[in-house]
């Protein structure tokens, strides 16, 4: 993998945003019934399950398993009167420093065990959250993708879930398969697939508590990470004066369905001065662009790569570092950079 592409790989950190969890244990709260009636229509009830998921409060334990690779996490996430505050984090043997991201209201907190450092920055509105933010999926022969409802299936905590199939209508996204619990509305199973069906990613819950109450001790960095030397890091909006997606640089043309929602600055590792950030969403699938002046030195470079579900392609656009990245086919990636100009 190109080192300009594993470095903005590296600087998303544990944000897994826009991410679903894939098998939930029982839950140790009480939690609101499924309503009485015919079963919902797959919108209804993907509606239903965002809604519990940004309602609550809980921890877990999940494993995230791509490329043959298993890595396990844990998560504490407390709903709070304005948003909600999150702590995620590798699990690691004791004692072992390991990969943390804290988000505190508009505040995110990366840990990096690799250079001793805490990168403190702005959240947006989904960054950091890893089950506290779940696009909403609409069906309908305009949208990119299509709901198709699989039936009822035994979940791994055995009970009875919901089966839907989020399948994308093109090749420049993929698709989704969720088992959704049909009483707690929570999600038990989460499959990302390519076009071609097979899984790319899943993440497979051992451990979910619903609570009624967090401390503020459970949502502080472990003791190994602690005194790690504050950097900048994060997004920032533009300066003052400059309106919004009509300065800097643009992407001349889009996949279909896909639009800029956003231009940021953004500090990177390494980097001099901020990056441009852009955007790209279509509801669903999110990718990130940065444009970046090279260092001194530093020759740009063109590649593509992946890590697990995540692909990216960087390139070259009048001597500047251009880079995609998201939960996308290889080829969205590497269209959107492609089209990557000033503006």
């Amino acid at each position: 993998m190109p080192r300009a592409v594993h470095r903005f790989l590296l600087a998303l950190g544990l944000a897994l945003v826009g991410t679903l969890p894939a098998a939930v244990a029982a839950a140790a709260a009480p939690t609101a019934e499924a309503p009485a009636g015919p079963p919902l229509a797959p919108e209804e009830l993907l509606e239903r399950m965002s809604n519990a998921l940004v309602t609550r409060s809980y921890d877990g334990e999940f494993l995230r398993m791509a490329d043959g690779r298993v890595d396990r996490f844990r998560v504490v996430h407390r709903r709070e009167a304005q948003g909600f505050t999150e702590r995620v984090y590798v699990v690691a043997e004791a004692g072992v420093p390991a990969r943390e991201i804290i988000r505190r209201g508009n505040e995110l907190q990366r840990y990096l065990p690799e250079t001793r450092e805490v990168v403190v920055g702005r959240a947006n509105a989904t960054e950091g959250a890893l089950l506290g933010y779940l696009p909403l999926f609409h069906d309908g022969h305009d949208q990119p993708y299509e709901l198709v409802a699989e039936g009822r299936a035994t979940s791994t905590t055995g009970r009875p879930a919901r089966v839907i199939q989020v399948r994308a209508r093109d090749e420049y996204r993929l698709g989704y398969r969720l088992w959704v619990d049909e009483k707690t509305a929570m999600p038990t199973r989460t499959d990302l697939l390519d076009s071609e069906g097979r899984i790319v990613e899943q993440l497979v819950f051992t451990e979910l508590r619903l609570r009624s109450r967090i401390g503020d001790e459970e949502l502080q960095p472990s003791p190994a990470v602690r005194g790690y030397a504050k950097v900048a890091g994060g997004a920032e909006p533009l300066p003052p004066g400059v309106e919004p997606l009509r300065s800097g640089w643009h992407v001349a043309h889009l996949p279909p369905g896909f639009r800029l929602v956003r231009r940021l600055f953004k500090w990177l590792p390494g980097g001099t001065e901020p990056a441009t950030h852009l955007v790209v969403t279509d509801g669903v699938a999110t990718v990130s662009v940065f444009v970046e002046t090279p260092a001194l030195g530093r020759v740009p470079r063109v590649g593509s790569g992946r890590i697990g579900a995540a692909a990216a392609y960087t390139t070259v656009v009048e001597g500047h570092q251009v880079t995609a990245v998201g939960e996308v086919p290889a080829r969205t990636v590497e269209a959107i950079a492609r089209q990557v100009v000033p503006q």
